[in-house]
């Protein structure tokens, strides 16, 4: 599952690239954009889902409060993942990405590497991003095309 928001653009063109990387290695995903998403199908995807990624821009030096509210109804919920990733954009200071980890307390997880780029993405962030990608689909027991 891939749940996001994206205020200037930067974090969609992030969450595009994963989702090409992903397709590339033969996974399947449902990606959610939390402004328009039904959050009751989100939940019913988390029954199903290993792996979730919360990709959110730094609003004010933090991740956007939309993607904290669907992290703390995950959290709530409880589901059987067993990894998960943050991403995102920012403009000055891309620590507080890592915060969102800390609205997940009651799952065990496998914590991917943060990927965070200043502004939209660059060649090293989109590789960065692949990696990203790479990592899920080992995990997944998925061979690279």
């Amino acid at each position: 599952i891939i749940a996001f928001v994206s205020m200037h653009g930067s974090t969609r063109l992030m969450v595009d690239r994963l989702c090409s990387s992903l397709s590339d290695h033969g996974l399947t995903y449902r990606r959610y954009d939390l402004v328009t998403a039904d959050l009751g199908q989100l939940a019913m995807s988390l029954l199903d889902a290993a792996t979730l990624v919360l990709a959110t821009p730094l609003v004010l030096n933090g991740p956007h409060p939309t993607v904290l509210h669907a992290a703390a109804l995950i959290n709530a919920l409880k589901p059987k993942l067993q990894r998960a990733a943050v991403m995102g954009s920012f403009g000055w200071n891309g620590k507080p990405l890592d915060a969102v980890a800390g609205w997940l307390p009651e799952l065990k997880l496998d914590w991917l590497p943060t990927v965070a780029c200043k502004g939209m993405p660059r060649a090293d962030d989109c590789a960065a991003i692949d990696r990203l990608a790479s990592e899920i689909a080992a995990k997944h027991d998925v061979a690279p095309r």
